[in-house]
């Protein structure tokens, strides 16, 4: 097996201090990753996950209020529900 090395990516759960091993130096250090649909800090904090959340529920609201305009009640409440 093989290792794409331009699809590596690490995170180190660690101390602000800590400094990154120079043998890794070829991987990509990453602050946060994406794993499963989640976001996770290096300080494992989920305030990256938070924000994300909350940045997609207004965009979502905002499309809603676009589409209050020209449908029905019903049809909106199918679209809230779906």
């Amino acid at each position: 097996m093989v290792v794409n090395k331009s699809k590596m990516e690490l995170m180190f759960m660690k101390n602000k201090k800590a400094e990154i091993p120079k043998e890794i130096t070829a991987i990509t250090v990453q602050n946060k990753m994406k794993i499963l649909g989640i976001q996770f800090d290096n300080d494992l904090s989920l305030t990256s996950q938070a924000d994300t959340l909350v940045k997609h529920s207004y965009k979502m609201i905002s499309r809603l209020r676009v589409l209050r305009r020209s449908l029905s009640r019903d049809d909106i409440m199918k679209v809230i529900t779906s």
